[in-house]
């Protein structure tokens, strides 16, 4: 009797340890303000995301006008999908886009002129059959000097 029992707590022990590695725990709300890039950011909070909702291997593009001179630091949040990055001024016509993001380059730093639009443009660099939605996240460096900073648009 004593035998069994014991065979019956330890299944029931591994059965316990076994399953409670299945259970995913519910992710919490985020509070980071996410914007669509079918809309116009203004004035955005000090840390953002846009989703460019993807369906095609074409441009999307989000304006986005900051407040102030600032640094900010973009990274590409979307893992599996090989996209890529631009930002340029709006106003500018030629020669003014600069890759930012891309499969090698998941993080940088970019100064942003206040009171100026600002095209964030993304784009598949390939093709996949499915719809996905790219996350770029914006953190404003509060600690770095936008005047010297090396990389200003």
């Amino acid at each position: 009797m004593k035998k069994n029992l014991a065979y019956f707590l330890l299944v029931a022990l591994l059965i316990a340890f076994v399953s409670s590695g299945c259970f995913k725990s519910i992710p919490q709300p985020s509070e980071t303000t996410i914007y669509s890039s079918f809309d116009d950011i203004v004035n955005p909070p000090d840390t953002f995301q846009v989703v460019f909702a993807m369906t095609a291997n074409t441009d999307y593009i989000a304006k986005i006008r900051f407040e102030s001179n600032a640094v900010w630091q973009l990274d590409h949040l979307t893992s599996r999908e090989l996209s890529i990055v631009w930002a340029e001024r709006d106003a500018v016509e030629d020669g003014n886009r600069y890759e930012i993001l891309n499969t090698n380059t998941r993080t940088i730093k970019v100064g942003f002129e206040g009171g100026i639009q600002y095209n964030i443009i993304a784009r598949r660099s390939a093709f996949h059959g499915e719809n996905i939605n790219f996350f770029v996240q914006f953190i404003k460096k509060p600690d770095e000097d936008y005047d010297t900073h090396t990389f200003n648009i």
